[in-house]
């Protein structure tokens, strides 16, 4: 083997070594966020539809009120405040 050859192929190996290297951290890190996540939801189930209503917006306007609460929303009025306003002719 001409020492060029080899020198490239050491090469290869040291490449593959390096992709190899980044797909496991890649991987834990991967694993590590799963966990927090899931640690989160599990304190704070909530944190679900926060995610939900932000993914909806910008399309549906979203209210979020506490479930502790009486509310009397107008949910016409609303209606007229997502559209808007027409032009004076």
């Amino acid at each position: 083997m001409a020492c060029g050859e080899r020198i490239a192929a050491q090469r290869a190996v040291v490449q593959a070594k390096g992709e190899r290297d980044a797909a496991i951290l890649r991987a834990e890190g991967e694993a590590q966020a799963i966990r927090l996540r899931g640690e989160a939801l599990r304190q704070s189930p909530q944190v679900i539809q926060l995610t939900v209503a932000e993914k909806l917006a910008p399309n549906i306007n979203t209210i979020l009120v506490p479930t502790t609460g009486n509310f009397l929303l107008d949910l016409r009025g609303l209606q007229n405040l997502s559209q808007p306003a027409q032009p004076a002719r």
